[in-house]
């Protein structure tokens, strides 16, 4: 993303360009989730990620405000094993392709984090 001079209060703004870019991305990642959830079976989990991706895909060809953005960043769906706690304790373990999961999944919650922040100039 490209370096965008603050606003008036001194916070820094983004473009519209780089808002389509994140919902993209958010799109992209939550799709490539969901497909690894679905190759494993579980249904259920791949839906939440789908969802997000449906969710991005109405926002670049519908439009949006910031609303539509802390909604789409927001509450971003996890899973058990993510969870460095649950792993530790013996309660929940990643599947082989965890690795590649976990890296899409902490891409799509920070690219979900700056979609909270306020300003688009």
């Amino acid at each position: 993303m490209s370096d965008v001079e603050p606003g008036p209060d001194g916070r820094r703004g983004w473009t519209v360009v780089e808002r389509l870019e994140q919902i993209t991305e958010i799109e992209q990642l939550s799709g490539r989730m969901a497909a690894l959830l679905v190759a494993d079976g579980d249904v259920w989990q791949a839906s939440h990620f789908a969802l997000k991706a449906k969710q991005a895909r109405m926002l670049l060809n519908g439009g949006f405000d910031q609303s539509d953005l802390n909604n789409l960043g927001g509450s971003f769906p996890t899973l058990d094993w993510l969870n460095p706690r649950a792993r530790e304790n013996g309660l929940a373990q990643p599947p082989g392709w965890g690795d590649t999961f976990v890296r899409l999944h902490a891409a799509a919650v920070s690219i979900a984090l700056n979609l909270r922040s306020v300003a688009t100039w």
